[in-house]
């Protein structure tokens, strides 16, 4: 019988692995208290925002251009909640606002390999303490 391992995740040689780190406080989307523009899934009702094609364009552009300069690399980069978001909901191809959600000071992980984005984490706050501690910080 041949044997079967669980093996760890290694980066594919030549790609970038990029941890977007969330700063930036802003205000939860609830039921009773919904964030104007999810209901739309649109930036571009706010005056003055990107289009979904706009936003997936320079964020598309500024991400290749991070792997291009960076093989076989960590990167850090600090971004807004939306930013991060859409990167996840573009690498999953879900609805635009999915991942909306993460938290002040989170960590996701992407990889970035061939072209294409790999996702390998999202809104993980274990390095900022115990739930109460999460619970008192701003979201």
């Amino acid at each position: 019988m041949k044997e079967y391992r669980q093996h760890k995740f290694e980066v594919p040689e030549g790609a970038t692995e990029i941890i977007l780190v969330r700063h930036g406080e802003s205000r939860a989307a609830t039921a009773d208290n919904p964030f104007p523009l999810v209901e739309g899934q649109r930036w571009d009702v706010i005056p003055g925002a990107e289009s979904r094609e706009a936003l997936q364009e320079s964020i598309g552009r500024g991400l290749h251009r991070i792997a291009q300069a960076h093989p076989n690399e960590l990167v850090v980069a600090v971004l807004h909640g939306g930013v991060i978001g859409h990167i996840i909901a573009e690498a999953t191809g879900s609805t635009p606002f999915a991942f909306n959600g993460c938290d002040n000071g989170s960590i996701s992980r992407v990889v970035m390999v061939d072209g294409k984005i790999v996702v390998r984490g999202f809104n993980d706050v274990s390095h900022l303490g115990n739930a109460e501690t999460l619970a008192s910080l701003p979201t």
